[in-house]
């Protein structure tokens, strides 16, 4: 039917209504539709080199796990993992802790901290978020202080052993190299020392993750191990609290044993850095989440320290946390950080990204943070 016939048979305004159908998503003045345009800007992260290596770090997601809705944007960083491992060179992925808001509160009314989940919904949230990673991508976590106890650290009992074990992951377990007791005298996956191998000049690396407000023992644990059998290799630690957003170490207690009657001391980063990181020469990056910032900002929720440790060799401590509930923070946004180990053994370039952002048009250009503070490399030496 041509343009004629058209008008005769349904009149002018129908052909003007055809029209602007026919245009949308074409037209530049319509400043409300988004715009699929080549933007010659790479906003996904890739390798800067084809002999790169990368680990996926992730932040706390108490904030996915205790919201059924929420849970639905991590289950898109999940699988943006999974299927990016091969174009990243993926070795694994580490996460900081806070796995779920509460650890054992069921029968407890939770509506009024935002959550529709119990905690055995939220456990089990968490495991069908790790089952896109089973098999695909080796991943390592340590414990948060939310998930021990009822609500909040009140007794070192978890459910994070029901699904970080040797029988899990079968990727996770070729890494591991070796568990400490928990509290309970048992060796389980809340103290733990796996080998990645990032290939190039780096070679295996070992990563030691360990429990929230990590005991004596513990700390005396990773020295033994990384200082003798690991003695030449580089040593990476992840805990869930150790700086804060100001790049401060944490101090110890911090109002802990009040406010959740929890029996023991709590351990602060400035302890860990005395008693266990300062005199141990060959850890070289501490990676951390648990802390965040109260003002709604993406540069706020991160930061970035380096320290000498007693040999005088640098130390590197990241900590990052898009967890703080909304306003406060980005803890339902999709965000987590590639770390490029580039293959000549001493470089790491950080990229910060969301793949919840990432697929809409409307947010795609924001999916990808390139100031310095989230857009940045820094180098190991030797």
């Amino acid at each position: 039917m041509d343009r004629r016939s058209f008008t005769k048979i349904f009149g002018s305004s129908a052909l003007l209504l055809m029209s602007k159908f026919n245009s949308f998503g074409k037209d530049k003045s319509n400043k409300n539709a988004p715009q699929n345009t080549d933007n010659t800007r790479k906003i996904e992260p890739e390798l800067s080199n084809p002999n790169s290596t990368s680990i996926v770090l992730v932040g706390d997601i108490q904030r996915y796990s205790r919201d059924s809705v929420s849970a639905s944007i991590a289950s898109m960083m999940f699988a943006w993992i999974a299927k990016n491992r091969k174009k990243l060179n993926t070795k694994c992925a580490l996460f900081t802790g806070d796995l779920v808001e509460f650890n054992n509160v069921e029968g407890i009314p939770l509506e009024k901290y935002g959550s529709d989940h119990t905690s055995e919904q939220m456990w089990q949230s968490v495991s069908d978020h790790f089952a896109r990673l089973d098999n695909k991508v080796a991943y390592i976590a340590c414990t948060g202080n939310h998930d021990y106890g009822i609500k909040n650290i009140d007794n070192r009992d978890t459910r994070f052993n029901e699904i970080f074990n040797k029988n899990r992951n079968p990727l996770s377990t070729q890494m591991l190299r070796g568990m400490c007791e928990n509290k309970a005298g048992i060796q389980t996956f809340e103290n733990a020392v796996f080998e990645v191998d990032l290939g190039g000049k780096w070679g295996s690396v070992m990563v030691f993750s360990i429990e929230f407000s990590p005991r004596k023992s513990v700390l005396e644990w990773v020295h033994k191990k990384a200082t003798t059998q690991y003695a030449n290799k580089t040593c990476i630690l992840l805990l869930h609290d150790y700086i804060n957003m100001k790049g401060e170490y944490t101090k110890a207690n911090k109002g802990y044993k009040k406010r959740h009657k929890y029996p023991e001391d709590i351990i602060g980063g400035e302890t860990v850095w005395n008693n266990l990181v300062k005199k141990t020469p060959n850890i070289r990056l501490v990676l951390n989440g648990h802390a965040s910032s109260e003002i709604p900002t993406l540069d706020t929720n991160s930061a970035f320290r380096v320290d000498v440790n007693d040999a005088g060799k640098n130390v590197y401590a990241m900590v990052f946390a898009m967890h703080g509930n909304r306003p406060y923070g980005h803890g339902c946004d999709g965000w987590l950080r590639v770390l490029e180990f580039l293959p000549d053994g001493k470089t790491i370039k950080v990229m910060t990204f969301s793949p919840y952002l990432f697929y809409s048009l409307h947010t795609k250009d924001i999916s990808r943070a390139n100031n310095s503070k989230n857009e940045f490399s820094f180098e190991i030496s030797k």
